[in-house]
């Protein structure tokens, strides 16, 4: 346990012989999360690690990659795994996105709350990687589909889209677009149309159910 005002170090072996580590800290900042991972696995799924750290790759992450991997661990010129740091993602979203990458299903979730389905899908459009999260992607979705057109999770629309939910994604559209106006430059929905009695809610920047996210 670490004190207050302490930084808390989490380390995650989603792959144990990896070759490089993710590195990503905390919404708060008080824990850095280290992802050990596989890049192979990491550029087969997604378009965007592909173009970082590719085999055909210039970018610098990709050249120190390929350096460090030269290095045995004896070496006195090896420093440890490369490290790609990220920022301004969900811990435990990526965790779940990176153990199915890496086919470690013992380490998932049979089920997550729908804050939690919004994070990864966040993160699988970042990536280019909602292809690789089959099945698991329709596991998650199911128990939250009965409430996609209820208000409150107009996010569903973001999630139908990443995952390519056609059913989910044209019938929460058809609603907002019946049911949405532009009021003071801003998007709202209408929750009620009665006359004289219009009441509109502005849509979420985020879901309202929760943050999933650790501290």
């Amino acid at each position: 346990m670490s004190v207050k005002g302490e930084l808390e170090t989490r380390h995650l072996e989603i792959c144990p012989d990896g070759d490089m580590e993710i590195v990503l800290p905390s919404p708060s900042g008080n824990i850095t999360y280290r992802y050990t991972v596989t890049s192979y696995q990491l550029c087969a799924c997604s378009s965007v690690f592909r173009a970082m750290l590719g085999p055909k790759s210039s970018f610098a992450e990709a050249v120190e990659l390929r350096r460090r991997r030269l290095l045995e661990p004896d070496s006195p010129d090896f420093d440890g795994l490369y490290q790609l740091e990220l920022e301004d993602h969900d811990p435990t979203a990526l965790s779940a996105v990176l153990n199915v990458v890496h086919a470690r299903t013992e380490n998932l979730p049979d089920k997550i709350p729908f804050e939690g389905l919004l994070q990864v899908a966040i993160i699988c459009d970042y990536f280019d990687c909602a292809a690789a999260m089959r099945p698991w992607d329709e596991f998650w979705m199911k128990p939250h589909k009965e409430n996609a057109q209820n208000p409150g999770f107009e996010s569903w629309l973001f999630i139908a889209q990443v995952f390519k939910e056609e059913t989910v994604f044209r019938n929460l559209s058809s609603k907002l677009v019946r049911n949405s106006i532009v009021d003071d430059g801003e998007f709202k929905v209408l929750e009620s149309k009665e006359p004289g009695a219009r009441v509109v809610k502005r849509l979420p920047n985020r879901s309202p159910h929760g943050s999933w996210i650790p501290s």
